[in-house]
C-alpha cells in the first residue's frame, strides 16, 4: 500500500532524529543559549522559561522515540498479518488442488476427508479476513492518524524558532536606536522598532505558550491514545486463536471417527480381516503355526 512505503520513507528519516533526541539533542539551542543574546530573558523569568523549556524538549524527544517505534510496531503488525493471510491462502490452495485431484474422484474414503479439511479451511479463511479488518480498524488506522501530529509539530518548532529570530533581530534594533543620538528620524525609527518588536514578541508568546502546553500534554496522553488499540488488537487474536483451536480440534475428531468409520467397513466386508499392521503380523504368523502343523508340510521348508 502507498501509504506504506510513506511510513517505511519517515520512519529511515528519522532514526538519526530519534538518536539525537536520545543523546540530548535541542531543537532550543538557538534559544537556550550560544550566539546571539536571548530576547526571552528580557521580558520573562529565566528559570520559569528555562524550566518550561526543558520540559518541552524532554516530552519532544520522547514524542520522536514514540514515532520511531510506532512506525516499527504497524510494520510487525502488517507482517504477521501478511504471514497469517499467507498461511490461511496456502491452507485453501492445497485443499483446490487435492480436490482436483484424480484420486479424489476415485476414493470415497479420500474425499470425505478432503472436504471436511476443505470446510474448516473456508472457516479459517473467515476467521482471519475478520482480524485483517479488525486490526487495520482498531491499529493500523488509529496509528497512521497520529503520526499526522509529527508534521504539524515540526513546523509549529519551525515557526516558533523563526518568530524568536524576529523577535531578536527587532530588539536589537531597538538597542542600537537606543544608543544613536536622539535626533527626528532616529525617534521615528526607535518608535517603528519598538512597534515591530511589540508585534513580534506578542507572535512569539503566543506560539511559545501553545508548544509549552500541548506538547508536554500530547506526550503525557500517549498511553490513553494507544491503550484501546492494543488491548482491542489483543482481544481479536485472542478470538481469532480460540476459533482456531475450536476448528481444528472439531476437524480432528471427524477425521477419526471417518477413519473408524470406514476401516469398520472395510473389516466387515473383509470378514473381520483388519489391516492394522501388528494385527497383520499377528495374523500371519497364526496362518504360518497352522500350515507347520499340516502332515504334510515340512518346517524346514516353510521360513
Amino acid at each position: 500500500m502507498f501509504w506504506n512505503k510513506v511510513l517505511v520513507r519517515k520512519c529511515k528519516n528519522r532514526k538519526k532524529i530519534v538518536q539525537d533526541a536520545v543523546h540530548g539533542y535541542n531543537p532550543f539551542n538557538k534559544i537556550a543559549g550560544g550566539g546571539k543574546k536571548s530576547a526571552i530573558s528580557k521580558t520573562e523569568s529565566s528559570n520559569k522559561i528555562q524550566d518550561s523549556m526543558k520540559r518541552c524538549i524532554k516530552s519532544q524527544a520522547g514524542l520522536t522515540a514514540l514515532d520511531h517505534l510506532k512506525c516499527s510496531y504497524i510494520f510487525s503488525i502488517l507482517d504477521n498479518l501478511n504471514i497469517i493471510s499467507a498461511q490461511a491462502k496456502c491452507e485453501v490452495d492445497m485443499v483446490n488442488n487435492l480436490q482436483n485431484s484424480s484420486l479424489y474422484k476415485e476414493d470415497e474414503t479420500f474425499k470425505n476427508l478432503i472436504d471436511l479439511w476443505a470446510q474448516a479451511a473456508r472457516q479459517m479463511d473467515v476467521q482471519t479476513n475478520e482480524l485483517n479488518s479488525i486490526s487495520n480498524k482498531v491499529v493500523v488506522e488509529p496509528m497512521k492518524k497520529f503520526s499526522t501530529i509529527f508534521p504539524s509539530l515540526q513546523m509549529a518548532m519551525r515557526k516558533r524558532e523563526q518568530s524568536l529570530q524576529e523577535f531578536t533581530k527587532c530588539q536589537e534594533k531597538v538597542e542600537k536606536y537606543l544608543k544613536r543620538e536622539r535626533t527626528g528620524p532616529n525617534a521615528v525609527k526607535l518608535e517603528n522598532s519598538r512597534k515591530s518588536c511589540a508585534i513580534a514578541k506578542a507572535e512569539f508568546d503566543h506560539l511559545n505558550s501553545l508548544l509549552m502546553d500541548e506538547v508536554p500534554k500530547l506526550y503525557e496522553g500517549r498511553i490513553a491514545y494507544f491503550q484501546p488499540s492494543l488491548q482491542a488488537l489483543v482481544n481479536a487474536q485472542t478470538t481469532y486463536y480460540n476459533e482456531a483451536e475450536v476448528i481444528y480440534s472439531q476437524l480432528c475428531k471427524q477425521l477419526k471417527e471417518g477413519y473408524r468409520t470406514d476401516k469398520k467397513e472395510d473389516e466387515d466386508a473383509d470378514g473381520g480381516f483388519s489391516l492394522d499392521p501388528d494385527e497383520l503380523k499377528l495374523t500371519i504368523q497364526q496362518k504360518l503355526s497352522e500350515i507347520r502343523s499340516l502332515s504334510i508340510a515340512v518346517d524346514d521348508q516353510i521360513k
